[in-house]
């Protein structure tokens, strides 16, 4: 992978995702973003794909119907690992949070939110080398 083209946003917080969306928009990153609130709608999203996933998903913890770590159970137990990468996006700040998050075999980081062009830069370093 050579670029970061294709970002799914997994967060339940309306004003969170209209700031993260204007950091991608007003940074000029060339990025694709799709949106969805929880996990629920992130499996959704990823049953629907044939074989276009995302390059990158930040994934929220803390959503109504299926939280981040249920949605990175139900992606490693439906065969997805491989098909992209994570970065946990989170507001939490708890470390065991961190270390629940980072064994998933698909986890590349664990970032607070709000997102920055130094911390979009971390993730990007680590899944293009």
């Amino acid at each position: 992978m050579d670029k970061i083209r294709n970002i799914l946003l997994v967060d339940d917080d309306d004003t969170g995702n209209f700031v993260t969306k204007m950091f991608f928009s007003s940074n000029k990153l060339g990025v694709q973003l799709s949106v969805v609130e929880n996990g629920r709608e992130a499996v959704d999203y990823f049953n629907s794909q044939k074989a276009n996933y995302p390059d990158l998903v930040l994934l929220d913890i803390n959503m109504p119907l299926m939280d981040g770590f249920e949605f990175l159970q139900w992606y490693e137990k439906n065969g997805y690992i491989g098909k992209t990468k994570i970065a946990m996006f989170s507001s939490s700040i708890r470390e065991d949070d961190k270390q629940r998050a980072l064994p998933f075999k698909d986890v590349v980081d664990y970032i607070e939110k709000p997102l920055t062009l130094s911390k979009f830069k971390l993730i990007s370093d680590k899944l293009t080398g």
